[in-house]
């Protein structure tokens, strides 16, 4: 039983691997000719069509980009990074895995301060 349930852990842990490796993912997008953007979004999608732009469906390839100054991630659509950071105004980026980083409960040991607690005067 131990076993069955040991193998079951291990193919959990190897798809959230597989997961964390796509970098990237094709999909069926539109472009507005107007806003001059690529988007897989059926909310922007129906905006634009309500303002009597122009679309078309193409194929693009989505991957998601980390800002490195404020950590904040954005989805890209065909390398097409944005000039700056919309939060903080950083020019540097980093590409992440599509899934985000594995977020994880925090352990007694993560709480912990290297000097004790502070306390006020």
């Amino acid at each position: 039983k131990r076993h069955r349930m040991l193998a079951e852990f291990e193919a959990q842990d190897a798809a959230s691997e597989q997961m964390a490796a796509v970098m990237s993912v094709n999909v069926s997008a539109w472009k507005c000719q107007e806003c001059k953007i690529t988007f897989d979004s059926s909310r922007r999608h129906s905006d634009c069509i309500s303002r009597n732009h122009s679309l078309t469906v193409c194929k693009a390839v989505k991957t998601k980009w980390e800002c490195i100054e404020c950590k904040v991630s954005v989805n890209v659509f065909d390398r097409d990074l944005p000039e700056s950071c919309h939060a903080c105004g950083g020019k540097g980026w980093r590409q992440l895995p599509l899934q985000g980083k594995a977020r994880t409960a925090p352990m007694e040991r993560d709480l912990l301060l290297p000097r004790g607690e502070e306390l006020p005067f």
